[in-house]
Parts: structure tokens; sequence; C-alpha cells
């Protein structure tokens, strides 16, 4: 549900675009450094145009999913260090014109860019009771495969409870095998863990919800950064205390 950087703008200046594997190879050294030579912040370009740098004084509200946060899917897909977990934190996509479009017409393209560490100087971490956080993917899950005409899906994951048992009974029998074989002690886990999911419905969802939140709290502690704790429910409880 977060976290939500905060960069300061005036060091967001345009500067030369840097991939994920090359931010990878970097990483370590870096983390600390404040060199942001060849990291891109990606907010002056985009399908809409070009916006001025708000004051040195104010921070840019910076959406990201980090990483860990993948559905239906084993867990080589979601395992995560606290590493690389900051790295997908740091790394985002945008809409830019391609280079080359076709003659009058206006074509755009993805591209994804990594920010550098010392960019973010504060942070805002969004939690969710975990039980309608798992309802609120699911129900993602819904649209995006409507969006995709994907009738087969919808047929077998109904939008009410019956789908949604399904789906979470599906993924628990699908990748039971590859949860098995996992390294679960590599990433600091019980060994044992498999076993231990044995009978708990959707425990691949409800894990990736409980690591998301865990390496999340480690970045803000890695960045040295502070957070601020913004709780879903009280948008509807509290939405004045909250806002």
């Amino acid at each position: 549900e977060g976290p939500y950087w905060l960069h300061p703008p005036r060091r967001m200046e345009r500067i030369d675009d840097t991939s994920a594997d090359a931010f990878a190879d970097t990483f370590a050294d870096t983390l600390y450094s404040g060199n942001t030579r060849g990291y891109n912040s990606g907010t002056k370009l985009g399908k809409s145009g070009a916006y001025d740098m708000p004051p040195a004084s104010a921070s840019i509200l910076t959406k990201t999913h980090c990483g860990s946060r993948c559905t239906f899917c084993p867990p080589g897909r979601y395992l995560e260090t606290p590493a690389s977990f900051l790295q997908q934190c740091l790394t985002g996509s945008r809409k830019v014109t391609k280079r080359n479009p076709k003659p009058d017409t206006a074509e755009y393209e993805k591209r994804y860019h990594t920010y550098h560490p010392s960019l973010v100087s504060r942070a805002v971490h969004l939690l969710r009771d975990p039980f309608d956080n798992l309802v609120s993917r699911f129900h993602h899950e819904q649209k995006e495969h409507a969006k995709k005409g994907e009738n087969r899906w919808s047929s077998r994951y109904s939008n009410d409870v019956f789908g949604f048992r399904r789906w979470c009974a599906d993924e628990d029998v699908k990748y039971g095998a590859a949860e098995r074989d996992a390294d679960w002690a590599a990433y600091g886990y019980p060994a044992d863990l498999p076993r231990r999911f044995e009978g708990v419905s959707c425990h691949g969802e409800l894990f990736r919800y409980v690591q998301w939140h865990g390496l999340a709290a480690e970045a803000a502690d890695a960045l040295d950064v502070p957070v601020l704790h913004v709780y879903y429910e009280n948008y509807s409880s509290d939405l004045k205390g909250e806002t």
C-alpha cells in the first residue's frame, strides 16, 4: 500500500538514464555515498509534457509499490532481500514519446528508471487491514483480467465469496511443490515454513503482506529517513485527523 517517497526537488535535476541492471551492480557502493550521477528522477518528462519544479523547500510525493507484490506466483518471484526490495522501491516506469514514432502520430513507450537512494528525504508508509487488503487484491485481479477480456479466468473466479475461496485454494495447491523446494532459510525464514503453511488458506498472499511491510520498514531504516505511518481505515473513521 506504500511507502510513498518524498523527494527534495532541488536534487532531482534531469540526468542520464541508468538501467536497473547497472543500479544492481553499484547499489552497495552508492547507497550512502550521495553520488547521484547517472540516475534519472524521471519527473520532468512524460506523456503530458514538462513541468516546473516546486520550491526547494517542498517535496514531491512519489508512489512506489516496491517488490514482493505479485499475485498467484511462486516463492521465486516474491522472496526478497532487503537490498533487492529497496531496489524495487527505487525503480519505476513512465511513458515517454518514442524516439522514432510513425509520421504524424504521437506514440509512447514505457521506460523504467531507478532513483538514487539519496533522493529520498522522507517516507509515508500506508497500512491496511491484511484481510481487507487480500480482498482488495482479488478485486484488482478481477478488474485486470476483465480489461484483458479473459473471460475464462473471470468464469472460474467469480466476483463473490465462492470465486475468492477458489482463487485462494488454487494458488495454495498450484505452488505447494515450489514452496517446499524454496530455500526459505536463505532469506532469514524458518526452513520448515511450508509445513507451517498447511491448512492456511491464501497463505502465499498473507506471507507476501507480512514480508512486504517488514521489508518496507527495513528500507526506511536503511535510508535513515523519518516515516509517517498512515492507516487506511482511518480515512473512513477519522478522515480529518488522518489528513
